[in-house]
């Protein structure tokens, strides 16, 4: 944290070169990019489970909770 403004030109050139590199090699984002290259193939791939995650298990987590409050009264 005391060094954060020194290191903030060196993040901010970081930054601009990798949407540069991304943009170069035909890639939207820096992320599309590194995703690319892990468990990924596109954002829309990741997007796409996010949401199957949460129309799944963000009602259980609710049921969860509810049974969890009742049980605290």
């Amino acid at each position: 944290n005391l060094k954060l403004k020194e290191n903030k030109p060196l993040f901010e050139e970081i930054i601009k070169r990798r949407a540069q590199q991304a943009q170069f090699l035909k890639y939207t984002t820096h992320a599309e990019f590194r995703i690319e290259r892990r468990m990924a193939k596109t954002t829309e791939w990741v997007e796409g489970f996010l949401g199957q995650l949460r129309t799944t298990l963000c009602p259980r987590g609710r049921d969860e909770i509810s049974v969890l409050q009742h049980r605290r009264l």
